[in-house]
C-alpha cells in the first residue's frame, strides 16, 4: 500500500489556513515523511512505498499528484501500457474533468490527490479496485485523509471513540461495505469513491467509477463466443500489465478455477516473472487440493511449495495483540497467524509480491442465483433462449423449474425488487437483536445499491458480490513481506464484467461458466469443469480449539457482552459447555473474536494516551 495524509482546507478563510499549518507542523515534526506537496488549500505528506511496484506521479503546475500505479487503457491495436509519467495536457484534462479523464483513459491501483488553482477546489479519488485504503475526517475547519491511521493519530486522538452502531451492524454481518467506520468521525473513501473539498471547504462524496454506471453507459454485451473471447483477451492484457511491474512472484495457487486462469496467463505473458507457487491445506480430503495444484504447476512448469495451513502457527492470542491497528475490524485479522511465517517465505524466495485468483468467484460469476433467468426473461421475454435459461439457472440453484420460472417472470417482467437480504445474510446467531442499528439493512447496503432499481436484478446482484470483494480491509497493510496483489481485480475486466448478462456469465447452469469456456486448453481439463471448491473450515475449527481459553476469556467478559452487543447466554454453552459449534457458526464466532480484539486495541491504545 502507500501510506500518505493529505491536509486539505478553504484557503481563503484565515482560521482553516491557521489550523492547516498547525496540523502540518506538527504532523511532519512527529511522522517524518519522505515527500510533500505543499499548495495553496492543499498540503500532502507521503512515505517512500516498501514496493517498487507503487510510486508517485507528480503532476505538473501545481496540479496535485497520483499514489500507486497507473497504466493506460488497451485500444484496438495495443494491449495496456506502463504509465511513467503524466503529461503537462494529460494532467490539465484530469483536472478539468474532475478526474474522469483520469478514470476513463487509465487504471491501476492508485488515490489521486488533485488540486485545482484556479477554483481553490480539491478532490481525492480511489481506483475501483481499492487496493490503497483512503480514510477521511475533519478536525476543526481541515479535512484529512490517510491511508494508515496510525499516521494521523497524534493529530486526532483526542476525539477518538468506538462506534457501536458499526460494530453491531459488522457481527450481524461482517460483509457490510459502508462509508461509515468503527471509528466515530472517521468514514471511509470506498473504492472507486471520490471525496470534493471546494474553495468555501465544504466536503461532499460521490463516485468517480460506479458499476452501474459502467453498465448504463456502455450497455450490456450479447453474443456468447465474443463474451468468452473477450474474457481471455481482456484477463490476459491485465495479467500481462501487472506482470511487468515485478520480477520475481510468490503465486498462492490453490487449486481452485481462479488461480490456475492467473498462472496460465503469466505463462503465456510476454512478460517473464520468475514465479514460485505456493499451496495450502490440510489433511482433510476437501481441504487438500494439492492434486490439482500439481497438474496446474506441472502445465506451466512452475515450482511448487505445499504447506499445511498450520505450518504457520496457531497462537490467536500473539497475533491479535500484536496486530496492526484498523479503523474498523475485519475477520481477516485471523490473517495474522501466520504473517511472519509468510514473510520469511517469501524472502527465500526474493520475492515482491504475493499473487492471488482473488476476485474470481465474483468477476466470473460463481452464484448460485435464479436471478439469471430473471435477466434473460427481462432482456428478451420469450426469447430462442427462454428454456435454456430458466434450465441454468435451475441446475445452478437445484431448484424445481416452476419455481424458477415463476421467479423469473415475477422479477423479470413485472420486475419486483430485488433486496440483498433476500439472497445473501441472515441472523448472526450470537448477536443481541436489539443492539442493531435501526434499518438494518439500509445501515449495511453498499451506496452503490442506491441506485440500481434500473438494471436487471441479476445485475443488481452482481454489483452487490463486486462491491464485497471492491471494499476489503486488509489487515496486513504494513506488515507483509511481499504484499498481496490480485490481478483479476483490475478495472478493464471489472468493466468487462459488469457489461456481460449474468445468464451468459452462467450459460450451461454453472458458475463462471463462460470463463471456463474462455480458458479451455490453458488450464488442466481437471480444474477446468471441477465443480467443488475449498475451504478453510478444519483449519479455521483447529484454531478456534486450539485458542479456546483465549476465545472464552476475550469474548465473555468482553466489551461486546458488556455494550450489550453480544449475547453472553448464547455465546457460554459454546466456550464453556465444549458445546459443538454447528458449521454455520464458526465464521460468525470469528467475526466476534475479531471485533473484540479490535476493540480491545483501541481501548490500549487510548489507555495508554492518558497514561502519556
Amino acid at each position: 500500500m502507500y501510506r500518505f495524509v493529505a491536509l486539505i482546507w478553504n484557503r481563503r478563510d484565515r482560521e482553516a489556513s491557521r489550523e492547516a499549518a498547525a496540523l502540518a507542523a506538527q504532523f511532519a515534526n512527529e511522522a517524518e515523511p519522505c515527500g510533500r506537496v505543499l499548495l495553496d488549500g492543499l498540503a500532502v505528506f507521503y512515505w517512500q512505498p516498501r514496493t517498487h511496484s507503487l510510486r508517485s506521479y507528480h503532476l505538473p503546475s501545481g496540479s496535485g499528484l497520483i499514489l500507486g500505479r497507473l497504466f493506460k487503457h488497451s485500444t484496438n491495436d495495443s494491449a495496456s501500457s506502463l504509465v511513467v509519467d503524466i503529461s503537462e495536457m494529460e494532467a490539465a484534462r484530469i483536472v478539468a474533468t474532475n478526474g474522469r479523464h483520469l478514470v476513463s483513459d487509465f487504471w491501476g491501483s492508485y488515490v489521486a490527490i488533485l488540486h485545482d488553482a484556479s477554483t481553490g477546489e480539491s478532490r481525492v479519488l480511489r481506483d475501483c479496485s481499492g487496493k490503497i485504503p483512503c480514510w477521511r475526517i475533519s478536525v476543526e475547519r481541515v479535512t484529512i485523509v490517510f491511508s494508515n491511521v496510525d499516521d494521523v493519530l497524534p493529530l486526532i486522538s483526542d476525539s477518538l471513540s468506538i462506534n457501536w452502531r458499526y460494530v453491531a451492524a459488522f457481527l450481524f454481518f461482517d460483509d457490510l461495505r459502508t462509508r461509515e467506520s468503527g471509528i466515530t468521525g472517521i468514514s471511509e473513501v470506498l473504492a472507486g469513491g471520490c471525496v470534493a473539498v471546494d474553495k468555501d471547504g465544504v466536503v461532499a462524496d460521490s463516485f468517480c467509477w460506479n458499476p452501474a454506471d459502467v453498465y448504463r453507459r456502455s450497455g450490456p454485451l450479447s453474443d456468447g463466443d465474443d463474451c468468452a473471447s473477450a474474457i481471455r483477451q481482456n484477463t490476459q492484457d491485465c495479467v500481462d500489465a501487472w506482470a511487468s511491474v515485478f520480477k520475481r512472484i510468490l503465486h498462492n495457487l490453490s487449486g481452485g478455477f481462479d488461480s490456475a486462469v492467473v498462472l496460465s496467463c503469466l505463462r503465456n505473458s510476454p512478460v517473464q516473472p520468475l514465479v514460485t507457487c505456493l499451496n495450502r491445506f490440510t489433511d482433510r480430503a476437501q481441504e487438500d487440493e494439492r492434486a490439482f495444484a500439481r497438474e496446474a504447476a506441472r502445465l506451466s512448469a512452475s515450482e511448487l511449495l505445499e504447506i499445511e495451513w498450520a505450518a504457520g502457527g496457531l497462537d490467536l492470542r500473539a497475533s491479535l495483540v500484536n496486530a496492526p491497528r484498523l479503523v474498523k475490524p475485519t475477520v481477516l485479522s485471523f490473517g495474522n497467524l501466520d504473517a511472519r511465517f509468510r514473510n520469511e517465505l517469501a524472502r527465500r524466495f526474493g520475492a515482491e509480491a504475493t499473487w492471488t485468483g482473488q476476485g474470481g468467484d465474483h468477476i466470473f460469476f460463481e452464484a448460485a442465483t435464479n436471478l439469471t433467468a430473471a435477466d434473460y426473461i427481462r432482456d428478451h421475454w420469450f426469447g430462442r433462449r427462454f428454456f435454456s435459461a430458466i434450465h441454468d439457472a435451475a441446475r445452478l440453484t437445484n431448484e424445481p423449474y416452476w419455481r424458477v420460472m415463476h421467479s423469473g417472470l415475477r422479477k423479470g417482467l413485472l420486475r419486483s425488487k430485488w433486496k440483498a437480504e433476500d439472497d445473501t445474510w441472515g441472523q448472526q446467531p450470537f448477536v443481541v437483536k436489539e443492539s442493531l442499528p435501526e434499518n438494518t439493512p439500509q445501515y449495511i447496503s453498499h451506496p452503490w445499491l442506491a441506485d440500481v432499481l434500473d438494471l436487471p436484478p441479476g445485475k443488481q446482484f452482481h454489483i452487490y458480490v463486486l462491491a464485497d470483494l471492491l471494499n476489503q480491509t486488509g489487515p496486513l497493510i504494513f506488515e507483509e513481506g511481499a504484499p498481496e496483489h490480485h490481478p483479476l481485480v483490475s478495472q478493464p475486466l471489472l468493466e468487462l464484467s459488469v457489461r456481460i448478462p449474468t445468464y451468459e456469465l452462467v450459460r450451461g447452469g454453472c458458475g463462471r461458466a463462460l470463463a471456463r469456456a474462455a480458458f479451455a486448453g490453458r488450464i488442466p481439463e481437471s480444474i477446468r469443469t471441477r465443480r467443488s471448491k475449498g475451504t478453510t473450515r478444519t483449519y479455521t475449527t483447529a484454531v478456534i480449539s486450539q485458542n479456546k481459553n483465549f476465545i472464552r476469556e476475550l469474548l465473555l467478559d468482553g466489551a461486546l457482552v458488556r455494550q450489550g452487543l453480544l449475547s453472553r447466554a448464547e455465546l457460554d454453552p459454546y466456550l464453556s459447555a465444549g458445546k459443538p459449534l454447528r458449521p454455520t457458526q464458526i465464521f460468525p464466532l470469528v467475526a466476534c473474536v475479531a471485533a473484540e480484539a479490535w476493540i480491545q486495541s483501541w481501548t490500549r491504545y487510548t489507555a495508554q494516551r492518558r497514561v502519556a
